[in-house]
């Protein structure tokens, strides 16, 4: 019976997050957000000490950066 209602419980959980992340979509809240957030990470890259950083860690940063 508990594995029963902690698999509703989960069920109903995933279906409120996809509702959540379509309503975001459809407002265009998600896109704000993730220009957002490339925009940030676009001004941490022009720091060309913290591209190199990254680069001589492993991560593949685009040239225009370097």
């Amino acid at each position: 019976m508990t594995k029963g209602v902690l698999s509703a419980f989960c069920r109903a959980l995933i279906v409120i997050v996809g509702i959540v992340d379509a309503v975001r979509i459809k407002t265009g809240a998600k896109q704000k957000s993730l220009e957002l957030k490339r925009a940030e990470s676009e001004k941490r890259l022009s720091n060309l000490v913290y591209a190199y950083q990254l680069s001589e860690l492993g991560y593949k940063i685009p040239e225009k950066y370097l």
